[in-house]
């Protein structure tokens, strides 16, 4: 597949995901069976599939209007690479901390390995550390 094929492979998988809230059997179509996440930063968790949408619906829950946008795309061969900024009201509890009420902006980064028109695995880093931070569960940074 061309590097532009994959770029929408990503693009179509996080507005589907992350912006539609679609996480049933059409994710099927672009991620693979045996698909396998990588998250690092503060949340640590390798997954498969059903861990990663399971991580997008608690996400969702929490941040009902979450808006996932993409600044940077770039691919080389079978890998992608994104940058990304998503916004949100955190009005739902996540991992055991009660709605604060307040708006996140939190950054992300990720590669994904796409083959024969799926994804197969993806790196992704969130700062996590800074959302806690924006909703009130840790301090903001000493200036």
């Amino acid at each position: 597949m061309s590097t532009e094929a994959n770029k929408a492979i990503v693009r179509r998988l996080i507005n589907m995901t992350f912006n539609e809230g679609k996480l049933g059997t059409e994710v099927n179509e672009i991620v693979d069976d045996n698909y396998v996440e990588y998250l690092v930063g503060p949340i640590r968790e390798k997954t498969d599939r059903a861990g990663y949408l399971a991580l997008i619906k608690e996400l969702r829950d929490a941040f009902p209007d979450m808006d996932f946008r993409i600044e940077d795309i770039i691919a080389e061969g079978d890998l992608v690479s994104s940058r990304n900024v998503w916004r949100g009201t955190h009005t739902g509890s996540f991992r055991g901390m009660p709605p604060s009420g307040k708006k996140v902006e939190v950054t992300a980064m990720g590669f994904s390995r796409i083959k024969n028109g799926k994804m197969v695995e993806h790196w992704g880093q969130v700062d996590f550390l800074g959302m806690l931070q924006q909703i009130g569960v840790l301090p903001p940074p000493k200036k």
